[in-house]
């Protein structure tokens, strides 16, 4: 009720008037340009040679502007705002590889690969903000606050590998494979990461027999890793304003990070397991997949000492996730002639994750919205739980004092789903000519903030 609160009778829209909404403008622009060259040579029968470059080119400009008189109070420009950002990222790719196929005897192959890959990803930025425009002005020249700053990240990786698959009579495949990754943002007492993989797979039927027309079996081991951002692991200085005795402004420097020497990439290991099942003529296949996969070194935001002098925090390799889950899918043709087919496809997954750990001395990881929790899935929505709730009075209305929530905020469960599942048919019609195609989605068991309705503006 309105009428009865003064704040609300003096400022009925609560944050805003609602033509604020269309008061500001806002708008993006972008190019966006991909290419690359790739090279095979076969010098001989057995070895194969291949060699990949390419750049991805992205540049785009983002422009805001609030007249004087008519930004929304709320963005804290009542006086009217401009900004104007530009963006340019590039990624440099080259990928070298060779390959050599022998037949050891008649009935076991071999394969050896090995190859050297080099990325480089540069992102440049420009950003300009004008406040406190001139009345009708719609440019930064008469602002009378200008703001303007710049910033590049880049990252360098170069990673080689060797790779050997054997095969015995094209039905068990070994494979095994070392990769050593160095990266440009890795801590100077860690330049090298080493992810070494193994993996194999056997066809335990192929034919045709009871309707089944092949089973396989397969499993895989293997570790990966997530590099820190691009300054994490350096201590350096960021240039700043400062005003003199006078008053008047002089460039100085603090502080900008305080960098982690030992900072390593986040290392995952990871064993997945599963079978691929084709029957009824390959009309119908199932597959389904098991994982279980757990990171070490995972990189957290760990808070200093106010006495530190810099930022509130800095990245450390404090943290340790598990993940696991199941993947099913099953593909079937239930129709199939020259002028109509029918596919029919169903996949499910189930998934968990949870923060088995941090290091002693690091708290959890708390904000507004969320928390991490050792023992909890990763970024839990957090907030006050509903305890009960009853019509105490049996005037059919739910008001504030009949509702119980806990005494404090908690964890409410994952923050991603844990279920999904979807359901996929499609037509094929007039000799494969036109195709129509439906798709059902369902997710569940995960919570997610709803943060716009919570500040409706009514």
């Amino acid at each position: 009720d309105a009428s009865a609160d003064p704040q609300r009778q003096a400022f009925p829209w609560s944050f805003g008037r609602p033509a604020y909404a269309f008061l500001h403008t806002t708008v993006r622009s972008s190019d966006h340009f991909i290419n690359s060259i790739t090279t095979k040579y076969t010098p001989v029968q057995w070895l194969s040679l291949r060699g990949t470059a390419g750049l991805d080119w992205l540049g785009f400009r983002d422009e805001a502007l609030g007249k004087n008189g008519e930004s929304a109070p709320y963005y804290g420009y009542p006086l009217g705002f401009r900004s104007l950002n530009k963006f340019v990222t590039e990624k440099y790719s080259v990928d070298l590889g060779a390959s050599a196929n022998f037949a050891l005897t008649k009935r076991i192959s071999s394969r050896t690969s090995i190859g050297a890959q080099y990325n480089k990803d540069i992102t440049r930025g420009t950003f300009n903000t004008g406040r406190e425009l001139p009345p009708g002005s719609s440019t930064f020249t008469g602002a009378a606050i200008k703001e303007a700053s710049e910033r590049t990240t880049e990252f360098r990786t170069l990673g080689t590998y060797v790779e050997q698959q054997f095969g015995l009579n094209d039905r068990l495949f070994l494979t095994g494979a070392v990769r050593v990754d160095e990266n440009s943002a890795f801590g100077l007492a860690n330049r090298a990461a080493t992810y070494p993989k193994v993996s194999g797979s056997f066809v335990a039927f192929e034919g045709s027999k009871w309707g089944v027309n092949q089973l396989r079996f397969r499993a895989a081991y293997g570790v990966s890793g997530q590099q820190p951002e691009a300054l994490a692991a350096l201590t350096y200085f960021s240039p700043v304003i400062v005003a003199t005795r006078t008053g008047a402004p002089s460039s100085g420097l603090v502080i900008g990070g305080l960098g982690s020497p030992t900072l390593r990439p986040e290392r995952s290991t990871e064993f997945e397991g599963g079978f691929d099942l084709a029957a009824w003529s390959n009309r119908i296949t199932l597959e389904a997949t098991f994982y279980n996969k757990r990171t070490r070194d995972a990189i957290v935001l760990r808070p200093l000492p106010p006495s530190a002098g810099v930022l509130p925090n800095r990245a450390e390799n404090v943290g340790q996730v598990l993940n696991r889950g199941i993947e099913v899918s099953i593909l079937a043709r239930p129709i199939e002639s020259r002028s109509f087919t029918w596919d029919l496809g169903i996949e499910a997954s189930g998934n968990k994750n949870r923060l088995e750990k941090l290091a002693d001395g690091v708290p959890p990881l708390i904000n507004f919205f969320t928390q991490t929790v050792p023992g909890q899935p990763l970024f839990s929505p957090r907030n006050r739980r509903l305890e009960s709730f009853s019509d105490a009075n049996g005037d059919g209305i739910i008001v504030p004092d009949e509702i119980v929530l806990s005494d404090t905020a908690l964890g409410l469960g994952s923050s991603v789903p844990t279920r999904t599942v979807s359901l996929s048919s499609s037509f094929n019609l007039v000799k494969q000519r036109i195709r129509l195609l439906t798709l059902f989605d369902y997710k569940g068991g995960y919570l997610a903030t709803d943060v716009i309705n919570s500040f409706q503006c009514f």
